[in-house]
């Protein structure tokens, strides 16, 4: 026990140590479960990195994010967060920030009936990086909706009950705050079980959408170009 606990001391240091290199200076990180951040909705406010201890956790998180935030698994994929039947999983809205999601499991078993239901859902600002995860959801696995640089590279995403009304990855309104900037980027992912695998709505940039390890991948592609699509914004 003390040489597991000292492990996670230190792995913990060096994980603070490698935070403030790369962000070129103090940052706040916090682990989930703690005394102070019980879940991961308190501490999405307070914290630059989120490390979530392995366990299920039955959680619905929403912030406006203003900064950027990274949520990642301590271990990878043995964090399972579970957002119900009634909400999002996660929803961040209207904010300046990157918000990063590694290594996670994320389910969501709402029935889809509009754009914003979704096991991740990000809108009107923030960008949004997902790597390494694994999502299921029974509508939307990630919409972004008018956000920038949207990022997902080597995750799995995959439909729950009516493959018909599932969407791996809904993007709408891409880069329309920075047209100029990075487009979105999709990269080695795998999808299953989905009516639809990537729904490239409107790009004001270039997008990079390349295809992963899936069964009949191009079938899961609603943009006619899977490599690179850049749609015109009407």
């Amino acid at each position: 026990m003390k040489m597991k606990s000292l492990f996670f001391y230190l792995l913990l240091a060096v994980l603070v140590h490698s935070a403030v290199l790369a962000g070129g200076g103090p940052r706040v990180v916090v682990v989930v479960p703690s005394f102070d951040y019980p879940t991961i909705q308190s501490a999405v406010y307070s914290a630059d990195l989120i490390l979530v201890e392995p366990g299920y956790y039955a959680e619905n998180v929403f912030a406006m994010v203003q900064r950027d935030v990274t949520i990642r698994s301590w271990e990878p994929q043995s964090a399972i967060i579970d957002g119900g039947q009634f909400d999002n999983t996660f929803s961040f809205r209207l904010g300046s920030g990157k918000v990063t999601l590694q290594d996670m499991v994320i389910i969501n078993r709402q029935q889809p009936n509009y754009y914003s239901t979704a096991a991740v859902f990000v809108e009107f600002g923030p960008s949004v990086v997902v790597q390494g995860c694994k999502i299921y959801s029974a509508s939307n696995g990630l919409t972004a909706n008018y956000t920038n640089a949207t990022s997902v590279e080597n995750s799995e995403f995959y439909g729950i009950g009516n493959q018909r009304g599932t969407t791996g990855l809904r993007l709408a309104h891409q880069n329309y705050f920075e047209p100029d900037g990075k487009g979105a980027r999709v990269i080695g992912n795998f999808f299953a079980n989905l009516g639809v695998g990537i729904d490239l709505t409107c790009t004001y940039a270039p997008a990079v959408l390349s295809d992963g390890p899936s069964p009949d991948s191009n079938s899961y592609f609603k943009v006619k170009n899977p490599i690179t699509q850049l749609s015109v914004c009407q």
